[in-house]
């Protein structure tokens, strides 16, 4: 609470026409911020408008220090497919546990529980960095800096958006890249990012978690239609 009190201030809208005098009435004052023409601004509270907007500013400076990334995950959260769900969820509550469980039910656990789910989310994000990204396994190769945002969805589950800096990565620079960049860069892409689509009857576990999460249906999401579109932006369904 104390980091809450130090940390508030008021920041001024760009071209706001205020001066010193105005500042220290608390008519005018209060008039400016229903207005939302001023607005209070927490830096140290963690998720806050104005803490992301400091946190951006940094993000800035290792751009410029490192570079653009080399590349740019996404991780969600796809809580009702975790294999430690029931003992997740369901364990604490002293309720008689299931063999499974319909999508009502989950749903209805997760929302009993926000503050475990977003606690399990960042157990298995952090599992996942120290394993694949930042160990010797170099799944990404040698990883030298990255840069995590983890925000809430729609649905009301975590996922992360993060740039990773990796080393000795070839760097595009734009249409001026010479052709041997841009086959290092090609040669580079094809060593660490592919795509596998198995059949059913290869493996039948990773073809169906690919159909249901890695595959553009006809069913589409509020993300499709978003700012005010009628079809999908990403232009799917598209011709084979």
């Amino acid at each position: 609470m104390k980091q809450v009190y130090s940390g508030i201030n008021i920041a001024f809208r760009k071209k706001l026409p205020i001066n010193a005098k105005q500042t220290l009435d608390d008519t005018q004052m209060k008039f400016l911020m229903n207005k939302d023409m001023i607005y209070r601004h927490l830096q140290c509270v963690r998720g806050s408008p104005q803490y992301w907007h400091k946190r951006l500013k940094d993000l800035f400076a290792m751009t410029r220090q490192l570079g653009f990334p080399t590349f740019f995950l996404t991780l969600s959260c796809a809580d009702l497919r975790w294999k430690e769900f029931n003992d997740t969820f369901v364990r604490h509550t002293g309720a008689p546990i299931k063999e499974s469980y319909t999508f009502e039910e989950k749903t209805k656990l997760l929302r009993a529980n926000p503050v475990l789910a977003a606690r399990l989310f960042e157990k298995r994000f952090m599992t996942f960095m120290n394993f694949f990204i930042k160990s010797g396994a170099s799944c990404l190769g040698k990883v030298n800096d990255w840069f995590a945002r983890i925000e809430m969805q729609l649905r009301g589950s975590p996922h992360s958006h993060m740039p990773i800096w990796v080393e000795n990565a070839p760097k595009y620079i734009g249409p001026q890249t010479d052709e041997k960049t841009r086959l290092e860069i090609v040669i580079f892409c094809d060593k660490y990012i592919t795509t596998r689509f198995p059949s059913l009857e290869e493996d039948p576990e990773l073809h169906n978690i690919i159909k249901e999460v890695q595959t553009h249906s006809r069913n589409h999401s509020k993300s499709c239609l978003k700012y005010h579109k009628t079809m999908c932006r990403f232009g799917f369904p598209r011709p084979v």
